[in-house]
């Protein structure tokens, strides 16, 4: 697409109008062309060994009826009971049990019995009883979920105490993979949704052959829970065998969702079929897709100025009210160089929409000088290549745009060009040190909302950050010195949201150089601040002596992982938890994560935990 593009320069008294609020400060990121690929990760389908049963809550009726389901050919399967925790969880646990009956209607008796405890988040754990029964016979089973009463006075608290049950499958035939379709994940509402179902079976291609395509489904739908809460089904259909990319072949089946509003949907994955051998099989899993209601297009018309010692490219956009003000924006920067086109640079930064004088909206787009003025002769076109606008708090393409094309054959360009080389537009670039100083004095006699601070009256230097939906501090202070402690209990949020909190917070305190040691979700919001923000962050200076670092995570879950969906959600139904948080996913975190810059990461320690 050709873009209509205007030319100016700043001096020509050109105007534009912030919409945005004031007091966040954008870092401009840039780096060389080497780096591309590595911000297009490849993504993986999710696997589940796991049928979810129907069975809600416990039942103090011995004579309560047997939930059945498929068993297929397994080397172990277990039936495991989650209870959240609670000063109630262990007490109940220990009086409930599960009874099983295998195909032919007769009682298991002799179980193997296990239990853990599964954490979630900083403050919320599950408690978890499983019941182990080793080569299983294939075909219909039984189980009913039971608590033997011992006080009376329990009785309405068990009743209502709900409970969670699931089926798992070891060393199953059955392999079962789901994904959000990638190019459709990045959808916008009233745009369908699409969810990909693999079904494969282990074993040489001849074998795979014959057994895939023998095959029969039914009875697998979409079980869907819009953001009002609204639910409802919708069946997933066959589409065609295929070879997978590793040569397997599998059953490919696909079901497909409206999302009518934006928000975060949450998906359950039912499917339920037969082999060629009459052998049924039912699976489970969960997913969460992310629906922008940020409808934005492009308006065929971009401008280019120099602001702040930037090259700014003003994309126009059909922007209203009632979208996000914030936006995340990615491309490669392309350039006609002695007649070929040639890769400059790569820009990820954070940007404002703006109105100009005449009310039309705009996105800026900064690129650094250096990458053009680089050439002894400047480019007189360039290409902003793969150009995507996210959503900031779903990190949703809401915009994208594959090539676009600059022209910059104009007289200013080469007046602007020398300009920049010879250093007469520095006075444009941002003081930073400046900038600070009068935050400083305008927020120095704030006083911030939960202070706690160490105990001698040195000045905080160290920031400790809890994770998602803490309810308390999970560090032991008495670890630390020069500490101040950020406090902002029971949240789910997205990883923008919670470093714009921490900015709030480290103002108010008047915090100016600083560095971080968080948990959980708290150390993607760091990174995430420290990519995108300047802080006090940036103003702390690393002694050097291998124990100072500027970021220290312990638990943080940067490639995801799968208790932000289904036990979260599962919390957060029994009003004991924040909900679901589309960035602590696979697919979610994969998508934050693909866009923030390697020398960024390299500066993170993190230490891992089980379930982080």
């Amino acid at each position: 697409m050709l873009a209509y593009v205007y030319f100016t320069c700043l001096v020509l008294l050109h105007i534009s109008l912030g919409i945005a609020a004031a007091g966040y400060r954008y870092k401009y990121l840039s780096g060389p062309p080497d780096q591309f690929e590595r911000f297009y990760p490849g993504y993986f389908p999710m696997s589940s060994d796991l049928l979810l049963l129907p069975i809600s809550s416990l039942s103090t009726n011995s004579s309560s009826e047997y939930v059945p389901f498929p068993v297929d050919n397994c080397q172990r399967m277990s039936v495991s009971v989650l209870l959240p925790m609670s000063k109630y969880a262990k007490r109940i646990m220990k009086r409930v049990t599960v009874s099983l009956k295998a195909p032919s209607g007769i009682p298991v008796v002799s179980l193997s019995v296990a239990q853990e405890v599964v954490t979630v988040s900083d403050n919320f754990k599950f408690l978890c009883k499983s019941y182990i029964v080793t080569s299983p016979k294939a075909g219909t089973w039984q189980a009913k979920v039971s608590y033997r009463r011992y006080f009376f006075s329990f009785r309405s608290i068990v009743h209502s105490y709900p409970v969670y049950v699931l089926v798992g499958f070891d060393g199953s035939q059955i392999i079962l993979e789901s994904t959000v379709d990638q190019v459709q994940r990045f959808t916008l509402a009233n745009s369908p949704v699409y969810i990909k179902v693999n079904i494969s079976m282990p074993g040489s291609e001849a074998e795979q052959a014959e057994y895939i395509p023998k095959l029969t489904m039914f009875n697998s739908n979409l079980e869907v829970v819009q953001p009002d809460g609204v639910t409802y089904r919708e069946d997933i259909g066959l589409i065609r065998f295929q070879l997978s990319e590793s040569g397997r072949r599998e059953l490919q089946l696909t079901g497909v969702f409206l999302p009518p509003i934006g928000g975060i949907y949450k998906v359950l994955v039912n499917v339920s079929g037969q082999t060629q051998d009459g052998v049924s099989f039912a699976r489970t899993q969960w997913h969460l897709v992310g629906v922008s209601y940020n409808d934005l297009e492009y308006s065929d018309s971009t401008m280019f100025t120099l602001s702040e010692g930037y090259f700014k490219i003003q994309l126009f956009i059909n922007w209203r009210e009632g979208m996000d003000l914030t936006f995340r924006v990615f491309s490669e920067v392309w350039g006609v160089v002695d007649e070929a086109v040639v890769p400059i640079c790569w820009i990820i930064h954070l940007t404002d929409v703006e109105r100009n004088s005449t009310d039309a909206y705009f996105l800026p787009i900064y690129i650094e000088p250096k990458w053009i003025t680089q050439f002894a002769v400047p480019p007189s076109i360039i290409y902003l290549k793969n150009l995507t606008i996210e959503d900031v708090n779903l990190f949703i393409t809401v915009l994208e745009l594959k090539s676009l094309e600059i022209d910059l054959g104009n007289p200013y360009y080469q007046l602007m060009h020398e300009s920049v080389v010879s250093g007469d537009f520095s006075k444009c670039k941002r003081n930073r040190e400046q900038q600070q100083q009068q935050q400083q004095q305008q927020q120095q006699q704030r006083i911030a909302k939960g202070y706690d601070s160490s105990s001698n009256n040195t000045k905080p230097n160290l920031l400790l950050v809890h994770g998602y939906c803490a309810r308390e501090n999970p560090f032991t202070v008495d670890n630390f010195t020069n500490y101040i402690v950020f406090k902002d209990w029971g949240q789910s949020l997205s990883n923008d949201q919670f470093a714009r909190n921490l900015i709030d917070f480290t103002e108010k305190v008047n915090l100016t150089a600083f560095s971080i040691v968080a948990h959980s979700q708290g150390g993607l919001a760091a990174v995430h601040l420290y990519s995108y923000y300047y802080t006090g962050l940036d103003s702390y200076s690393v002694s050097g002596n291998g124990s100072d670092r500027k970021i220290q995570t312990v638990g943080s879950p940067y490639q995801g992982t799968p208790l932000a969906g289904m036990l979260a959600d599962i919390g957060h139904f029994f009003g004991i938890m924040c909900g679901s948080n589309l960035e602590l996913t696979y697919e979610g975190a994969q998508a934050w994560l693909s866009k923030v810059p390697l020398h960024i990461q390299s500066e993170v320690h993190f230490y891992r935990t089980f379930y982080g």
